[in-house]
């Protein structure tokens, strides 16, 4: 348990010198959601309080373990909780192996912390498609290279569609595949719907593209194109 006060509030209870007794105001818990991150995730700080009224203000900094700032918040509890998401920097030093979020209440002199084990991300090294243009109903092979990706791990690849208006559209649900040597490999049906983006001009091909979805976020950067027709495969 952290530091403690006693809160501004009194209750009647067994004797002191007053007649009174004062609860003890504390930090309970200060802890990160997931344990383990990586630069460019979003994970969650949850702060619970014991005895500390509503509206107390709370403030937190988040800082690597050489004490430089990474994220900062003033806020106030409510409920004794307060829980937030932090945006960890995309461009992070990659020396850096976690980060710790103070969390601090002046009003009551407490303080709390909590430390976030940091994860180097997994880097995109290729992702292209086993040909450059296809029909729908094509079944084609795509193929993305890694790099610090932990063998056996399960990825995600969802394919969108390019958007005119720069609003992709994702092309049904994403397809399972697991890390095998630094790499990922699926295969992907294009599906009977699949036409061109509204705006785009047809008869021009659809563009579409896929990203991987790991373990832990961020996603992975696009891979290279392939075109649709705007016709079925040839019989």
């Amino acid at each position: 348990m952290h530091g403690a006060k006693p809160s501004d509030g009194h209750f009647t209870g067994a004797a002191d010198v007053s007649g009174q007794f004062v609860l003890e105001s504390s930090i309970e818990r200060v802890a990160w959601t997931p344990t383990v991150a990586t630069a460019g995730a979003v994970p969650r700080l949850e702060v619970l309080t014991r005895h500390v009224g509503d509206g107390a203000p709370l403030s937190v900094e988040v800082s690597d373990l050489s004490g430089r700032p990474l994220w900062r918040a003033s806020d106030a509890l409510a409920g004794g909780r307060f829980h937030c998401d932090v945006p960890l920097p995309a461009t992070m030093d990659p020396s850096v192996t976690a980060v710790v979020a103070m969390v601090r209440l002046p009003r009551h002199a407490l303080d709390g912390s909590a430390l976030l084990a940091i994860e180097p991300p997994v880097r995109l090294t290729g992702a292209t498609w086993g040909r450059q243009e296809a029909h729908r109903g094509d079944r084609v092979s795509l193929v993305a290279g890694l790099r610090d990706a932990a063998e056996g791990s399960a990825v995600a690849v969802q394919v969108y569609r390019q958007g005119a208006d720069g609003i992709d559209e994702a092309l049904g649900e994403p397809l399972p595949a697991l890390v095998v040597g630094q790499r990922v490999e699926a295969e992907w049906t294009v599906p009977d719907d699949v036409r061109p983006a509204p705006g785009t001009g047809a008869p021009a091909p659809a563009a579409v593209y896929y990203r991987l979805r790991f373990e832990r976020p961020p996603e992975s950067a696009p891979s290279m194109l392939l075109y649709v027709a705007d016709a079925p495969a040839p019989a």
